[in-house]
């Protein structure tokens, strides 16, 4: 994916449909294959890169929300002020009941402003593509439902919610960390990458293990179960994300 960050790129329209609202945290994890899912809907997307200095706004003049990853965390405000600006915005937007998707640290800012805990992950980096299961109350879900019960995805978290918010619902769960997806309201967070397919994954993958041999070995490892499985990971994210554009513009339309 083209992963610019020219001014030009900031807006992509499309002549009918709802708009979201896409904030990008970190040069290195844009909207990857989201991108091309959104352009194949009629939806108009405006993007925000704090990182560029770009104002992320408490009230999004948009239908829905999406939040992306990035290599900062939580309670690093003093390093990225804007993390504070993001948390207001969810939280705003959690009032609203605009429709939010928080992806990975997008999850986390989620969990810790809606009163849940962020810490580092007790069982260490999970990485490559991981099997997660729907909870009960998933297969119920407005947005989960779209899922089987056992589904795929991409995932590259050293942090992870260790504790969901009181009014939280969880939607799905893996073997190392039970906290892999939940709702409350209108706004759902996802620990997982839905937008990243095998080349996105490698080339995190050689960032994070160019001083650790041991660690480079396992993400090839890693790349070659997530070329094996990324058909299935690829067909099961599209239908959520598609799933979450079409909660979007049903919020949209009843307004």
């Amino acid at each position: 994916m083209n992963t610019s960050v020219g001014a030009e790129e900031k807006v992509r329209t499309t002549p009918t449909g709802p708009k979201i609202l896409v904030v990008q945290p970190d040069v290195r994890c844009d909207m990857a294959r989201i991108e091309d899912w959104i352009a194949e809907s009629a939806t108009e997307v405006e993007l925000v890169r704090p990182f560029l200095g770009e104002s992320v706004p408490a009230h999004p003049d948009a239908d829905g929300v999406i939040v992306l990853g990035g290599s900062m965390n939580v309670g690093e405000e003093d390093r990225h002020p804007w993390l504070t600006d993001i948390a207001v915005m969810l939280r705003e937007a959690e009032k609203d009941a605009l429709p939010s998707l928080g992806i990975c640290l997008g999850a986390q800012l989620m969990a810790d402003a809606f009163g849940g805990v962020v810490e580092k992950g007790h069982d260490g980096l999970e990485s490559g593509v991981v099997e997660l299961q729907r909870t009960e109350a998933g297969k119920a879900d407005a947005l989960f439902g779209a899922l089987d019960d056992t589904f795929h995805s991409g995932e590259f978290h050293y942090e992870a919610i260790s504790r969901l918010p009181d009014r939280a619902v969880r939607l799905a769960t893996g073997s190392r960390y039970q906290n892999q997806a939940f709702r409350v309201g209108q706004s759902w967070a996802v620990q997982f990458h839905p937008e990243i397919g095998p080349e996105r994954f490698q080339e995190w993958a050689e960032h994070d293990g160019r001083d650790d041999p041991a660690r480079a070995a396992e993400f090839e490892r890693q790349r070659g179960e997530f070329l094996r499985l990324d058909a299935q990971a690829a067909e099961s994210n599209q239908r959520l994300i598609g799933r979450f554009l079409a909660i979007v513009s049903e919020a949209c339309a009843a307004r």
